[in-house]
């Protein structure tokens, strides 16, 4: 466990986000991440056996998925930071919006400067080559992250709350169309889209 939290942030410092530290716990669920405390939380099941080569590569299918719902937050901080993204309704409004961005998202302050350092990276990860599952949001000629940036923004924002709503993001709770929508929405996509990618890429090298 300790070598597998080690070697996970390692790699988020060298994609340039900030850490989501992983914690393993006793748990039903395969993991979550909760932008509040900005860290991640995984059933530790598989550590309680020799683990397969598959039950390894599902484990850590199931930490990128979690680590890219923390890259997605950072990247739509940042999006706003350098002004090609806004909140639904322009909200909020005047003021200081690097002070607004913190309580609006629901992330620590420390996510917010951590952006704010480097939202110079921004402009370079909007135009690179965007992967072919984002589709939501994506006009014709789109062929960037901004557009699938901004469906991240808008699927997560609640309007009536004017924040991000964690509970809303909670796959296991309300009706079936409830889940359905949680399955749908573009980060969930995007991030099991990245399992499967993961996998791929783990199958090819072990």
């Amino acid at each position: 466990e300790q070598a597998f939290k080690m070697t996970h942030n390692s790699l988020c410092q060298r994609a340039g986000i900030p850490v989501a530290p992983v914690t393993f716990k006793n748990s039903s669920s395969l993991g979550s991440f909760s932008w509040g405390s900005w860290s991640i939380k995984v059933g530790n099941k598989p550590f309680k056996k020799n683990l397969t080569k598959d039950e390894f590569i599902d484990l850590c299918c199931t930490v990128y998925h979690e680590t890219r719902h923390s890259e997605q937050f950072y990247r739509v901080a940042q999006g706003l930071l350098v002004g090609r993204h806004e909140f639904p309704r322009n909200l909020p409004t005047g003021g200081n919006l690097k002070a607004q961005i913190g309580p609006a998202m629901s992330i620590p302050a420390t996510i917010v400067n951590h952006a704010d350092a480097n939202k110079h990276t921004y402009p370079a990860f909007a135009q690179t080559p965007r992967l072919p599952h984002c589709t939501a949001g994506s006009g014709p000629g789109w062929s960037n992250w901004d557009p699938t940036v901004s469906d991240w923004l808008e699927r997560t924002y609640s309007k009536s709350k004017q924040h991000f709503a964690e509970e809303g993001q909670d796959a296991t709770v309300g009706t079936a169309k409830d889940r359905a929508w949680y399955r749908g929405a573009e980060d969930e996509r995007d991030a099991y889209a990245i399992e499967a990618l993961v996998k791929t890429a783990m199958g090819l090298v072990l």
